[in-house]
């Protein structure tokens, strides 16, 4: 699956693991991304598919800068 399709999905409502063992989701208001020792959290509100998608590629690919703006 790719990370587009991740996201996609994501902002559906469903959970979806990346490639990385990394997982998202949308629980009620807010996006969670969650990986072994690491977890974010983006209010839904604001959050548009292109800043979401280019979050989640950064964070299931391990980067360490991976922080919402």
């Amino acid at each position: 699956m790719s990370s587009g399709q991740a996201v996609s999905l994501a902002m559906e409502g469903y959970l979806v693991k990346g490639s990385s063992g990394a997982v998202i989701a949308r629980m009620r208001d807010r996006y969670i991304m969650r990986r072994r020792g690491r977890k974010l959290d983006m209010p839904v509100e604001g959050t548009s598919y292109e800043r979401l998608l280019q979050t989640w590629l950064e964070f299931d690919q391990g980067a360490p800068e991976a922080r919402p703006a």
